[in-house]
């Protein structure tokens, strides 16, 4: 089959689309299943580690078929020996070339930059990726024009998932039940747009613990009876297990 070098639109599109299916969706199952079932504490970092763990083995070993995963199968790329495009690279060869996956923005700053067009992994195990198809420059405009949307779109789905996931993780967390909680109940609120009849499904914040401590702080919207707001709260969590979310700070601010 021929080949020829591969394009960068080509293998940054391959790479999303890998980032999406073996990043992604194990860290959308960590924030949609796992804290469903755990309250973080001491069992947020071990599994973070696990997490990571895993999203660093799927990497290593995405292009062990033919030296294409399937994001590379769906740009028409494939990983060959730098110095015979017609050589596959061994599994041991494969792995390697993604031993700097968590440096993955360093690793895409050179494949941009670079003047050979490799990254540092490629370097590191003698391979190189090369297109499967060879095409006229009418083709080549017309495929890194459509792989240039397909980028886009990935990018745009990697974000909503991502915000979708963080959200979800956070409305089934405990401290998000406390404030929600506090807000049904808080004089003020109720007066000021009735009662909550609903919370808006996208939230923002973060939450942090060290053992059995914790800090949490959300952006949410309500919808009354007959009104609308917004509210900031911040909660804390101190004590020993079992310690309920406390909070410490609640501002309401009127919407339209």
């Amino acid at each position: 089959m021929d080949t020829q070098k591969a394009l960068f639109v080509q293998r940054l599109k391959a790479f999303l689309i890998d980032f999406c299916i073996f990043a992604l969706i194990p860290i959308f199952i960590f924030n949609v299943v796992i804290v469903l079932f755990f309250d973080f504490g001491r069992l947020y970092m071990p599994m973070i580690y696990g997490v990571l763990a895993v999203v660093f083995l799927l990497f290593g070993f995405k292009d062990i078929f033919m030296g294409q995963s399937i994001g590379k199968r769906a740009a028409g790329i494939a990983v060959r020996d730098a110095s015979d495009n017609a050589v596959i690279p061994s599994a041991s060869r494969l792995f390697l070339r993604q031993i700097l996956t968590l440096l993955w923005p360093i690793e895409l700053f050179v494949l941009a930059f670079s003047r050979d067009g490799r990254k540092i992994g490629d370097k590191i195990a003698k391979t190189d990726v090369f297109s499967l198809r060879v095409q006229n420059r009418h083709n080549q405009s017309a495929r890194s024009k459509k792989g240039i949307r397909s980028v886009l779109i990935v990018v745009t789905l990697f974000v909503l998932v991502l915000f979708l996931g963080m959200s979800i993780s956070m409305r089934n967390h405990a401290a998000f039940h406390v404030a929600t909680d506090t807000i049904r109940e808080h004089p003020e609120i109720v007066a000021a747009i009735g009662e909550i009849q609903s919370f808006g499904f996208f939230i923002t914040g973060g939450i942090s613990t060290s053992g059995n401590h914790g800090n949490a702080n959300f952006t949410i919207r309500a919808r009354g009876s007959h009104g609308r707001g917004r509210m900031y709260v911040r909660l804390q969590r101190h004590g020993g297990t079992g310690a309920d979310w406390e909070v410490v700070r609640l501002e309401f601010v009127q919407t339209h």
